[in-house]
């Protein structure tokens, strides 16, 4: 029985995020720099205004943070 309640709800999730997918919902945590933040932080960074630190502290985020939006969006960390 137990069993069969759990197919179930894994079924239903499963449903769900499907069908969130299809109205193109953004799934997950949300971001924490958006894409004008990631461009001006990388522009900073590469006229050489202000470290990868100073940037990440301006943020309130770690600079591993930093550099992993820099990643997904293409972009070199100097």
């Amino acid at each position: 029985m137990a069993e069969f309640q759990r197919e179930i709800i894994v079924e239903n999730t499963m449903a769900g995020i499907d069908a969130a997918r299809r109205n193109c919902k953004t799934l997950g945590r949300p971001r924490k720099l958006t894409l004008d933040d990631v461009a001006e932080a990388h522009r900073q960074i590469m006229q050489g205004h202000k470290g990868m630190n100073e940037i990440a502290s301006l943020f309130d985020l770690h600079p591993k943070t930093v550099e992993r939006a820099f990643e997904r969006e293409g972009l070199e960390a100097a």
